[in-house]
């Protein structure tokens, strides 16, 4: 038997790689617990959700059904109810359509009780009250909610409840629009030699009111690896640190240096040693960046000069 999860319902849904994988498939089946916690789905295109409010047989019961998708910006959705309304065949429900998101606010955003004033019904329904949302457009990629609530019962800002619906039954849900989630980029790996000739262990004063030099080596394409040229890297967005997300640059030098061997030529910029916020125990500096506007990142071996206690 289905409980409510409290007035306000926690919207989890799953990890994002749940969402866009591929194709959506047709009649994914509601998966309970699912009225305090989205049921993730692939709405990539279309995806079509056999579901039930409360029970389909014995004593009506409070109930809600949250799914969660990922639409990206721009995306133009339309989200239907059919078959909820049915006459003289199985338990006739009147639902309410409620669209929130993206996370993690998960502002309500549009919301239906019907049909359009001026509609006829659509094909797989027989009533105006399946109601159906058309042309939602995305306002920002993320994830969204579509909650289907008893009618008289709506979902508000964030996700908590707002009035009592009472009806149960069975419909089917079709989320029609959404796009995949794009592919993550690739994070190239390069070699950098923090204080180059310095020796293996560049060594790090964390007392220090100076620079650390790092040199971005570049190096040639391989059938195992792409080439990198350090002296087209995106200079601005260069970080480096204990974790390689610190804003420590200082500057770059105005034109390469051969600092290995290979006969290619390299980039040595300065970080502010404060800022890249090394502890005693690092053993190595992480420095982050884009070229051509993809991401690579590099790792280099440190020692971190502790002061010996008297």
């Amino acid at each position: 038997m289905k409980k409510l999860g409290g007035m306000r319902l926690v919207i989890a849904g799953a990890l994002l790689a749940a969402y866009g994988a591929g194709a959506a498939a047709q009649g994914v089946q509601e998966q309970e617990p699912n009225y305090n916690v989205a049921q993730p789905v692939d709405a990539n295109g279309k995806v079509v959700i056999n579901g039930v409010i409360g029970v389909m047989f014995g004593a009506a019961m409070p109930d809600q059904d949250l799914f969660s998708f990922y639409a990206n910006e721009g995306d133009l959705l339309d989200i239907d109810i059919d078959n909820g309304v049915k006459f003289g065949a199985g338990r006739t429900i009147r639902t309410v359509l409620n669209v929130l998101g993206p996370a993690p606010q998960y502002r309500l955003e549009r919301q239906a009780a019907k049909m359009s004033e001026l509609s006829a019904v659509d094909e797989g329904s027989v009533s105006i009250f399946d109601p159906y949302i058309e042309k939602f457009r995305a306002p920002r990629s993320g994830i969204y909610v579509v909650g289907v609530t008893a009618f008289e019962q709506t979902l508000v800002d964030g996700g908590g409840t707002s009035g009592f619906g009472t009806q149960n039954g069975d419909y089917t849900l079709i989320i029609s629009g959404a796009t995949a989630m794009p592919s993550a980029p690739l994070v190239q790996q390069i070699n950098i030699r923090v204080k180059p000739g310095s020796g293996e262990f560049a060594p790090i004063n964390l007392k220090s009111k100076g620079v650390i030099p790092v040199a971005l080596l570049s190096s040639r394409e391989l059938p195992s690896s792409p080439g990198f040229d350090a002296l087209k890297v995106d200079r601005d967005s260069l970080t480096f640190g204990a974790l390689g997300n610190e804003a420590s640059l200082k500057k770059c030098a105005w034109e390469g240096e051969y600092v290995d061997d290979d006969k290619q030529l390299d980039l040595v910029c300065h970080f502010d040693t404060q800022a890249a916020k090394f502890g005693s125990e690092d053993l190595e500096g992480v420095l982050k960046g884009t070229v051509d506007g993809k991401p690579f990142e590099g790792r280099g071996a440190l020692k971190v000069l502790v002061k010996k206690q008297k």
